[in-house]
C-alpha cells in the first residue's frame, strides 16, 4: 500500500498533463487560419514541387490532378491554382467553367513559358485572375497572398 501512496504523491508532484483536447482545438485553429488552396495539376512532379513550397510558406493545399476533380473543393477554397496552358478554345472553357463554379475566389494559372503574343490576354479574358510563371515560386506565393489579403 505504501508504494501506490507514493506513487500517487509523485503524479501529483509532477507537471500537468496538457489538455490533449485544447492542444488539438489550437492546432486544428492554427491549421483553419491558414490560406486554403486548391492545386491542380496533371503532372505528379509539379503538384509535388509547388505544394512542397506553398506548404513551406504557411498554405493549406489540396491537390487534384483536374479542374473536375477540383470543382469541389474550390468554391471552398481561398484561391485556386491551375497549372496549365489553356489557350486552345477547349483550355479557355475550362477556364470559365471553373470561375463559376468557384464564383469569387480568385484563380490563378500557372504557364511554364513567357507568353508568346497573347497567350496570357486570352486566359485573362477567359476569366482567370492572373498568369504566372511556374518556375517563380516566389512570384506564386506573392500572388497568392495578394489574393487572400483582399
Amino acid at each position: 500500500m505504501t508504494s501506490s501512496s507514493g506513487e500517487e504523491q509523485r503524479r501529483s508532484d509532477a507537471a500537468p498533463r496538457p489538455d490533449l483536447k485544447e492542444a488539438y482545438g489550437k492546432a486544428v485553429a492554427s491549421e483553419a487560419a491558414k490560406p486554403r488552396v486548391v492545386l491542380v495539376s496533371s503532372s505528379a512532379i509539379v503538384r509535388y514541387q509547388i505544394q512542397r513550397e506553398l506548404v513551406a510558406r504557411h498554405f493549406v493545399v489540396i491537390v487534384k490532378d483536374d479542374i473536375s476533380a477540383a470543382l469541389t473543393y474550390a468554391a471552398n477554397a481561398d484561391v485556386v491554382v491551375v497549372d496549365a496552358v489553356c489557350t486552345s478554345a477547349a483550355g479557355q472553357n475550362a477556364v470559365r467553367r471553373l470561375k463559376e463554379a468557384v464564383g469569387r475566389v480568385p484563380v490563378l494559372f500557372l504557364d511554364d513559358r513567357a507568353p508568346v503574343g497573347d497567350e496570357h490576354g486570352q486566359i485573362l479574358r477567359a476569366g482567370a485572375d492572373g498568369v504566372v510563371l511556374r518556375d517563380d515560386v516566389d512570384a506564386i506565393a506573392a500572388t497568392l497572398h495578394m489574393y487572400v489579403s483582399r
